[in-house]
């Protein structure tokens, strides 16, 4: 019974801390959102309800007195409260050019310059091709490996 009490105060207190924690982040986000220049596409988090989790340890932690309404929405983990979700909202600007397009797609995803794909083809099968990342070192004397585990 002790154990359960000693376990009972210590998720108490992480969870006062973690209520701590959840103020001062608040505070935090707020004040980068009065710096920032992000657009106003991104809107914040929005909480939507969740079923409620299934308890493991046949604990119940009883329901502490929140600081703010607004963090009670934001309970943590295996809780019956609701949960953040990102909702962003996307504006797309149909007046860009090709060029810009692509410029814009290779900025978001850029990869490495030194990798590229090479097409090869089965000389007995007509049916048999595909794509291998380009090996510097392929055919050459003493180079063993697979190219995955090769250093060039």
């Amino acid at each position: 019974m002790e154990d359960v009490k000693a376990q009972l105060a210590l998720l108490t207190r992480v969870v006062t801390d973690l209520q701590k924690v959840v103020l001062e982040l608040k505070a935090e986000i707020s004040a980068l959102r009065s710096q920032s220049s992000l657009p106003k596409a991104v809107e914040p988090l929005k909480a939507v309800e969740t079923p409620p989790a299934t308890a493991t340890s046949g604990l119940e932690i009883p329901d502490e007195p929140w600081t703010d309404a607004e963090a009670k929405t934001q309970a943590p983990c295996g809780s019956t409260g609701k949960q953040l979700v990102k909702t962003p909202k996307i504006v797309a600007e149909t007046d860009l050019t090709s060029r810009e397009k692509v410029e814009l797609f290779a900025g978001l995803f850029a990869g490495r310059s030194d990798v590229y794909a090479t097409r090869w083809a089965s000389r007995t099968d007509a049916q048999k091709s595909g794509y291998s990342p380009k090996c510097t070192m392929r055919y050459t004397e003493g180079c063993n490996l697979k190219c995955h585990l090769c250093p060039h």
